[in-house]
């Protein structure tokens, strides 16, 4: 990156960076969504495909997190806008929603990449800043339920629990994202997006053990997949207690009736 960098407790800075950011933002601001994200993406993509040092990548996270802004911008004009055009000038989507999603999920595996890849660097602040813009990024374009529950547990398990763990400095944020609800016309009060994420949450365990294994026959599990699950437990435990506001949220989860699992988990061994 050309221009002068000055570096302040691990946090580069720059006029070239600031210049980028700045353009980044203007020039996604006049992208629509389904671009935009095809765009952050690829934008992403460049921390696969080139070797960043530390300020290299910070310096792409700020521009995705500026070129996500601006996206964000022109959705929120359009909303406005279409508020007032005639219901036959109202732009249809081309493309499925599922094919919508599966980019949005593209989106977070890279953005994912660059979190993990900032776990190189010991520099506490750098690697906050990092994931604050990185989280800037996703929460302009993508709400919670654009994705899989799986695919959002593995996202947020890439950020370092230091972040995110109560007094964290990005818990607030993180929390923020995943309960905001993406109904432009709801209030700032609105919690429908927390009740629907703490049912998707409650309903995961199990729906996550019906994806295994057959009624019919005595089941075998090896480490590699005891590992696996005992994985998958953690990332979304971990969302459970980020999400949570008061106790009574949890009384579905410690209520669950287990004899209403399958019956094939009455017959499971395990190879130890």
């Amino acid at each position: 990156m050309q221009g002068v960098l000055h570096r302040s407790k691990g946090i580069y800075s720059s006029r070239t960076m600031d210049g980028a950011t700045k353009f980044m933002c203007q020039y996604a601001s006049n992208l629509y969504l389904r671009k935009g994200v095809a765009f952050l993406t690829n934008l992403a993509s460049a921390a696969k495909k080139q070797s960043l040092g530390r300020a290299g990548l910070l310096g792409l996270a700020e521009c995705i997190a500026s070129a996500a802004c601006g996206v964000k911008i022109h959705c929120e004009n359009e909303v406005e806008s279409s508020k007032c055009a005639p219901f036959d000038l109202m732009q249809v989507p081309s493309a499925t929603p599922n094919s919508f999603h599966c980019s949005k999920a593209d989106l977070l595996a890279v953005l994912r990449f660059i979190i993990e890849s900032s776990k190189q660097h010991f520099n506490h602040n750098y690697r906050l800043r990092v994931c604050e813009k990185v989280l800037d990024a996703a929460a302009s374009v993508v709400h919670t339920f654009d994705v899989s529950l799986e695919i959002l547990l593995h996202f947020i398990s890439a950020v370092p629990r230091e972040f995110t763990d109560f007094g964290g400095s990005l818990r607030a944020k993180v929390r923020n994202w995943l309960c905001a609800c993406d109904d432009k016309h709801c209030t700032s009060n609105c919690c429908c997006t927390l009740v629907k994420l703490l049912k998707s949450l409650c309903d995961f365990p199990r729906n996550f053990l019906g994806l295994h294994g057959s009624v019919s026959v005595s089941i075998n599990y090896d480490d590699e997949e005891l590992d696996a699950w005992e994985l998958e437990a953690i990332r979304w435990a971990r969302v459970v207690f980020l999400v949570i506001k008061e106790d009574h949220h949890l009384d579905p989860i410690l209520t669950v009736n287990l004899l209403s699992l399958p019956a094939k988990y009455e017959c499971l061994t395990f190879h130890l």
